[in-house]
């Protein structure tokens, strides 16, 4: 579930051979693209998170980035346990905003209109909880971390934010204003360009069982 490849770029940046996988087409063609205009050398295929097409005990380490939530868990679980090379490690990341100021408040009230407006039409779906992948034998050693991840953003930066929901429409006059709201939003309280939206961390890490 690596989306538009945000997580990707940045392990890509730290010197990892990154292969991002992806089940809509569009999100691989923006990846690839923005991988190319930031000059990061990764590989993106289809798949899905419990059919990765990726060859068995090939990879070292399993990174699900606010995408765990879409998988059927325990198919998933069992596949990541499959592409793992022995000692190899499962990484859940999830960032959830800190409603710590009146930027952060504010942003979360716009997309919540998103939100209302998926769930009326059956389109929201609630993030999965259930994140302890000890649960399904294939791992173990689990161990969580948080902490604070704050996130500065442009305007554009903003509006990617949003707009990478799932629940937040692609078209639409709601689109366009939420996306109104949130130009005007950045507007009262931009500095120099800049906005910081709050948000904590939580890391889930796990070993791969023998």
């Amino acid at each position: 579930g690596c989306g538009t490849g945000l997580a990707g770029r940045v392990f890509a940046g730290q010197g990892a051979a990154v292969v991002g996988v992806e089940p809509n087409p569009d999100m691989i063609e923006q990846a690839r693209a923005a991988a190319a205009a930031a000059g990061a050398d990764i590989e993106y295929r289809p798949g899905t998170g419990e059919e990765t097409g990726l060859a068995g005990g090939s990879i070292d380490l399993v990174v699900c980035a606010q995408s765990f939530q879409w998988f059927d868990a325990e198919r998933a679980l069992r596949e990541f346990h499959r592409i793992l090379r022995p000692g190899g490690r499962l990484a859940l990341i999830w960032n959830d905003k800190s409603d710590t100021d009146e930027f952060s408040v504010s942003f979360s009230r716009i997309l919540k209109q998103a939100q209302a407006e998926a769930k009326r039409a059956g389109q929201w779906h609630p993030r999965n909880r259930s994140r302890d992948p000890g649960v399904s034998g294939h791992f173990e050693d689990v161990r969580v971390q948080r902490f604070p991840n704050p996130q500065p953003m442009d305007l554009d930066g903003v509006l990617g934010r949003a707009r990478s929901a799932s629940f937040f429409p692609k078209t639409g006059s709601l689109r366009e204003t939420l996306e109104r709201q949130l130009c005007a939003l950045f507007a009262q309280h931009e500095h120099d360009g800049i906005v910081t939206l709050q948000h904590d961390a939580e890391l889930t890490l796990a070993n791969r069982s023998a």
